[in-house]
């Protein structure tokens, strides 16, 4: 206890200051009405790229083992986020096939190409694909709440492409994870075999299945304990994690499936807010992860570089917004509402940008991609805030509608 333990007192201090910052700005940002999200980011961000402030950074081990967890936790509680009840209410609102589509061409084909062009080769482009492609739940839900827009009529569209783009990950997540897997072309060849195995195996349970899932939490079946049934499932991710490095399937992705697939059974309420309060506990730890990984060199590349592709990706989304309200409304400002609040790239970003991070510089594409993704996801966070902004909205609603 007393510097005999694997934590150097340091170590320590260090996180200690470290978390303490992290929550004070969390708080700030919160206050201020503003997402959280990048908070932890750019506090990483700022410890690697400052040299006074490196004394303050956790020894590599202890990072890369808290973000390793981190985002295993992470992705099964996003997995658990929707359940089947939201995908049938998407495929209600928009036509997926073509919302699917539309989302592809104009938000993982760029990043691709930016990908490819950036050098960071094909496994990079694929995973940059992935980051540009996804939008943010949690941010979207947040401006929502905050501007008080759930009743507004472009919301359901904005819903929709949230779940769909859900559930194209399931496929997406793994394989793109399979390309990380350390060794050669054989070791890649089985990973993706394994994660095409588990996709296949997620999607016969989910969509295959003709009776009623058992509901975790149903009235009378048991005393409820919201908090030892979280810790449960983290767990069984863990454990279902394990397994899968063993045989050599990607974690993330079987931890992101394995959610989903849970998502019909945990119904309780109070355990479902527990399981929030986990998701963005591991959100945390995860961002801050990323930009404790990314080298301070990185930074200049990844800032000019992310410039330009939250330009091009942010613009996707607002037209991907702006056609899937369109049944919805016809009104110019609704339809910029709904592209606008897609924007914001988070947590799967996040899990992008560290399964980049995490992999080793032989089988990777580099911790330039890391840095790319933190700045990816900071841009995009704080534009549509700006752009939230009634006097600035009603201006480019005029523009739009002319």
């Amino acid at each position: 206890m007393f510097g005999s333990g694997s934590l150097a007192a340091g170590t320590l201090l260090g996180l200690g200051v470290v978390v303490v910052a992290v929550a004070l700005g969390a708080r700030l940002t919160a206050g201020a009405g503003l997402d959280a999200l990048p908070v932890p980011l750019v506090v990483g961000l700022v410890i690697s790229a400052a040299g006074p402030l490196h004394v303050l950074r956790p020894d590599a081990a202890v990072t890369r083992a808290g973000a390793e967890i981190a985002l295993v936790v992470l992705l099964f509680c996003i997995g658990l986020a929707h359940g089947g009840a939201d995908r049938r209410a998407a495929a209600a609102t928009v036509r997926v096939g073509r919302l699917l589509a539309l989302d592809a061409g104009l938000n993982v084909a760029p990043g691709f190409v930016f990908g490819l062009l950036g050098g960071f080769g094909p496994a990079g482009a694929v995973l940059l694909g992935g980051v540009t492609g996804a939008s943010s739940w949690t941010a979207a839900m947040g401006q929502l709440d905050r501007r008080q827009r759930f009743g507004n009529r472009e919301t359901p569209a904005v819903l929709a492409v949230l779940v769909a783009e859900h559930c194209a990950l399931g496929a997406y997540l793994p394989l793109a994870a399979a390309l990380l897997a350390p060794g050669g072309a054989v070791a890649r060849a089985t990973a993706l075999l394994g994660s095409a195995a588990v996709v296949a195996a997620a999607a016969w349970f989910a969509l295959g299945r003709t009776a009623a899932p058992p509901r975790w939490g149903a009235a009378g079946a048991r005393p409820p304990h919201p908090a030892a049934d979280a810790v449960l499932l983290a767990g069984a991710a863990l454990l279902l994690a394990g397994l899968a490095a063993a045989l050599g399937v990607p974690t993330a992705g079987v931890a992101y499936l394995a959610g989903g697939v849970m998502a019909d059974i945990v119904t309780d309420d109070d355990l479902r807010r527990v399981v929030g309060a986990l998701r963005q506990a591991s959100t945390a730890v995860a961002a801050l992860g990323l930009g404790l990984l990314v080298p301070a060199g990185r930074l200049p590349g990844a800032l000019a570089g992310g410039l330009l592709l939250a330009a091009v990706s942010g613009a996707g989304k607002v037209l991907t917004g702006w056609w899937a309200a369109a049944p919805l409304t016809t009104a110019a400002a609704g339809r910029l509402r709904a592209g606008l609040t897609l924007v914001p790239r988070g947590e799967i970003a996040v899990a992008f940008g560290l399964l980049v991070a995490l992999s080793a510089a032989d089988h990777g594409p580099g911790t330039g991609l890391a840095g790319l993704v933190a700045v990816e996801v900071v841009l995009t966070t704080a534009a549509p805030t700006a752009l939230g902004d009634a006097r600035l909205r009603q201006a480019a609603a005029s523009a739009l509608s002319r």
